[in-house]
């Protein structure tokens, strides 16, 4: 079912308790009550009540509970499957902004992803180097064999390989710059 929500109105009434979101996710995760509240640092009553909260916000029952055991109902799967990256991606926006501010002056970081073959053969040679000349630059390196994807992944800059006949369309077409950092 796709729900339209007009865009003039305030989304925001559209968003349950995070904190029953958070109950929920962790409950549906490792299907316990008990795991999601040492998780949460809560007791299990309480995920409890916030889930109980949920279902009654929702209107759908989101778990099928018997003694000592709760399942995901197929709502509660369905739901599971929506809310789990969208959360993923708060606590990580989160952290990158917790971790800005207890930044002390100075303290600058550069988050690269690199194919793996170049990070081994050309980039780790010359990373001391580089740390020689800007100790005051932690350069963070994640090694991958797909293609960096900026809008869901947290790096300041993607080293791709491609054959060189290639040609490289998008906006980023004759916006790339050539410098030497190393």
């Amino acid at each position: 079912i796709l729900v339209n929500i007009n865009q003039d109105r305030y989304f925001m009434q559209y968003i349950p308790s995070v904190s029953g979101l958070r109950a929920f996710e962790a409950a549906g995760r490792s299907l316990s009550f008990v795991h999601a509240a040492r998780e949460l640092n809560v007791t299990p009553g309480a995920i409890s009540r916030q889930i109980q909260s949920l279902e009654a916000y929702l209107g759908a029952a989101l778990f099928t509970r018997s003694h000592k055991r709760v399942e995901l109902t197929p709502l509660g799967r369905d739901y599971l499957a929506d809310i789990a990256a969208p959360l993923e991606r708060v606590a990580a926006a989160t952290a990158r902004i917790r971790e800005r501010a207890n930044a002390g002056p100075g303290d600058a970081a550069i988050s690269v992803c690199a194919y793996p073959t170049f990070a081994i053969r050309w980039l780790i040679p010359r990373w001391s180097k580089f740390y020689d000349r800007r100790p005051d630059i932690d350069l963070r390196l994640t090694t991958t064999l797909n293609p960096a994807d900026f809008e869901h992944d947290d790096y300041d800059l993607a080293i791709l390989v491609a054959a060189e006949d290639t040609r490289r369309d998008g906006p980023r077409s004759g916006s790339q710059r050539s410098r030497d950092l190393i």
